[in-house]
């Protein structure tokens, strides 16, 4: 199941039901899961882990040093790859700055479309998708069932929310709220994903709560959104709607970046 080109570290474990192309390359401290396939021209380079049944395509590069400026040659954190996992051309992910402290994280059924790049320290969870050529700053998160359009670069320490979607060719510059929809070449948000959540089965009662509670949230522009949003809680401290919950989650939660927030026109 191995080619006979593809050049493999001594300390690599490797599942005998694992398939790896011609001129693959394979260095120390990898292991990879049963039912992976690894195509011709991959190169894992160091401290990975990989789950069952992931397919890698041709010339990616998983494992590279991270992208730090002055970051001390010692060893890093490792970049640890879930099951299911659809990593296509190009793609680069970079392993975890600090071995103790630090890994890259992508979760199971991810899709990684060509040329996308997952920096040092990023967590990608299950089901999330990033398109072609999409860039993951370090240290950013990006929620399950979220979707990155195309060519978007995404800022380091973004937070993605849960079932988000940005459309392509974004730069993103702030937290994206779950479920959210955002775009442009600065995002404003713009509205919930409400095709992610027909899609995904959500029902409609509860996309209906959540879009009354969305249009309370954003409705209008507040000179101080803290406050606002601190009344939004407590008109909302009761609600069993899971989406109204995690938006409410994220923003409590926060984190180095503003919010994403929507494009009010100015008063003529």
């Amino acid at each position: 199941m191995i080619h006979p080109t593809a050049l493999i570290d001594a300390t690599a474990e490797i599942h005998p039901t694992v398939k790896i192309g011609p001129y693959t390359s394979i260095g120390p401290n990898v292991r990879i899961a049963e039912g992976c396939h690894i195509h011709p021209f991959v190169r894992i380079v160091e401290n990975v882990a990989i789950g069952k049944n992931t397919v890698i395509h041709s010339h990616a590069v998983i494992g590279d040093a991270p992208q730090i400026n002055n970051h001390p040659h010692e060893p890093e954190g490792r970049v640890e790859i879930g099951e299911g996992v659809t990593i296509r051309e190009h793609v680069t992910i970079h392993r975890g700055s600090s071995l103790e402290h630090y890994h890259t994280r992508i979760g199971n059924h991810v899709v990684l479309m060509v040329a996308s790049h997952v920096g040092h320290d990023c967590t990608v969870e299950d089901y999330a998708l990033l398109h072609n050529q999409v860039a993951l700053g370090g240290h950013c998160t990006v929620g399950k069932y979220a979707r990155v359009g195309g060519l978007s670069g995404v800022h380091q320490k973004i937070r993605i929310g849960e079932y988000a979607i940005v459309g392509g060719m974004s730069g993103v510059e702030t937290d994206v709220l779950p479920y959210g929809l955002a775009y442009g070449n600065r995002i404003h948000l713009r509205g919930l994903n409400l095709v992610g959540l027909r899609r995904n089965g959500f029902d409609k009662k509860i996309i209906h709560e959540a879009r009354h509670a969305y249009d309370d949230l954003f409705g209008e522009k507040q000179l101080s959104f803290k406050k606002h949003f601190d009344a939004f809680c407590l008109a909302y401290e009761k609600s069993e709607n899971p989406i109204i919950l995690s938006m409410m989650r994220f923003i409590q939660a926060g984190g180095a970046r503003a919010l994403c927030m929507p494009f009010f026109k100015e008063s003529p």
